[in-house]
């Protein structure tokens, strides 16, 4: 068989979509295929084992792009969407149709990243690109009962695995009385920062030594500038410390030495949290945030191997409070291992080969 794959983002973009790929390139190169070719943009990292094809991704190279896909005469064509770096051409949404009317015996695969937070138009791309696929694949269980309302094309969960290198904690009794939290991954709105940081005042005004790194950039955005402007306006410079981008092996040494990393999302935990899966899979005691249960990964229970709360400030502060208790910290760090067991690439690996092989 041979294989075409179409990312917008690889290394060193930073984009969670995009570390995703890198991992999916390796595992792809070890699938057995007798071609790969990957379609990237020219400014990113190119995996081993592929022929290259680049691209801006606009819709002027939409007709090159096919063109040269159909050359290559591949069996399968697999495409991870939405990328950071396919921008906001309409070129990756159409090529899907194109190909099948151009070489109709092709077969599209797609691995959906996000559709439920889309606005209409968002929802219009993905759906033009579902309709045209063969098979699709999702990394949540939201966006998995959605999609196969559209069509009965979807055939796999694809969870996200931790991406970084596990450090794993085994210490959860605290030097001194006041908790470290951390919160990681890149700064968007959805992350819920801006729930943190009140959420972190109230804390830190009974708890005067607490601390909270912030493992990541804070930049020009109009939303990190706000919360830039929290932190000064409520004296946090001190019990706030923010890192800046870390390598991987030193984000994980800074998020196994924190007690608590809280991660509280505005739409809830997912399968497709990367950051939430690393983690867990570190034995890290978690609180997250939880619309309906029904959309969270399985297995993950509420004061048994996580702490979840409704995005919301004061229930954020509540279950901060309760991690004061060491023997939760205990249980939900030890639970959090048991679970993390088989969130792995090998597992990613053997749905990939059953979805795009079978």
């Amino acid at each position: 068989m041979r294989l075409c794959y179409i990312t917008g983002s690889l290394p060193p973009m930073r984009d969670g979509v995009g570390d995703f790929a890198w991992n999916i390139c390796r595992l792809l190169a070890e699938t057995g295929f007798s071609e790969l070719l990957t379609v990237i943009r020219p400014d990113v990292s190119e995996p081993e084992n592929f022929q290259v094809l680049k691209t801006d991704f606009s819709l002027n190279d939409l007709f090159a792009v096919k063109k040269n896909i159909i050359n290559f005469q591949p069996d399968m064509v697999l495409i991870e969407y939405p990328c950071l770096g396919y921008g906001k051409s309409l070129m990756i949404n159409l090529l899907p149709a194109l190909l099948k009317l151009t070489r109709p015996s092709v077969k599209i695969a797609l691995t959906i990243h996000e559709y439920s937070n889309y606005t209409w138009k968002g929802k219009v791309r993905i759906a033009l690109m579902s309709l045209a696929a063969d098979r699709v694949m999702v990394t949540d269980r939201l966006n998995f009962l959605l999609l196969e309302q559209l069509k009965n094309n979807v055939k796999a969960l694809l969870p996200v695995p931790p991406q970084i290198p596990l450090l794993i904690k085994d210490q959860y009794d605290c030097s001194k009385n006041d908790l470290v939290f951390s919160y990681w991954g890149f700064v968007r709105p959805n992350k819920g920062l801006h729930l943190l940081l009140p959420a972190f005042k109230m804390y830190q005004e009974k708890f005067k030594d607490s601390e909270l790194l912030i493992l990541a950039d804070l930049g020009d955005s109009e939303y990190d500038q706000k919360l830039i402007k929290y932190l000064n306006a409520n004296n946090l410079q001190n019990n706030v410390i923010i890192s800046g981008f870390l390598e991987d092996e030193k984000l994980s040494i800074a998020l196994s030495e924190s007690d608590v990393c809280i991660l509280p999302f505005t739409d809830g935990i997912s399968d497709r949290r990367g950051t939430l899966k690393a983690a867990l899979a570190m034995g890290i005691p978690v609180i997250s945030t939880e619309l309906t249960p029904d959309h969270s990964p399985e297995g993950l229970h509420s004061e048994e191997n996580i702490l979840l709360c409704q995005p919301d400030v004061v229930m954020i502060y509540k279950a901060m409070l309760m991690m004061n208790d060491v023997n939760l910290r205990n249980q939900l760090g030890r639970n959090a291992l048991l679970w993390s067991k088989e969130q792995n690439w090998d597992k990613v690996a053997t749905i990939l080969r059953k979805v795009i092989i079978d």
